[in-house]
């Protein structure tokens, strides 16, 4: 399953699941500790943890990078910045050097009429 379709499931899934959770509320009369907003903080990091642990290995790389940033980003922009660096994958080449040419590259042409 490709970057896209997985995020978009997720988010699909996110959005159903909020119809059926309870915000917390604090009951304390004139209590101003903004727990709504906490509650979604959280709750907005853990998916960006879910998002980026269930990606495959080819975007390892891209997680660990996110996961050092502070603050964590967003769910959106932790997906703008996999796609973006899976985009930057497909389109760069894979420069394999064989280790054979690699090594005949680099002997000195002394060295090898001296090994015949």
């Amino acid at each position: 399953m490709d970057v896209s379709t997985y995020y978009t499931e997720l988010i699909t899934l996110w959005e159903e699941h909020k119809n059926y959770v309870e915000l917390p509320v604090c009951t304390y009369g004139r209590c101003e500790c903004d727990a709504t907003n906490l509650w979604e903080k959280l709750q907005q990091r853990s998916r960006v943890t879910k998002f980026l642990m269930g990606l495959n290995e080819s975007c390892e790389q891209s997680r660990r990078h996110i996961f050092m940033l502070k603050p964590i980003p967003t769910i959106e922009e932790a997906f703008n910045i996999v796609t973006r660096d899976e985009r930057q994958r497909a389109i760069r080449p894979s420069t394999k050097v064989d280790s054979v040419a690699f090594q005949a590259m680099t002997t000195p042409p002394d060295a090898t009429l001296a090994a015949l």
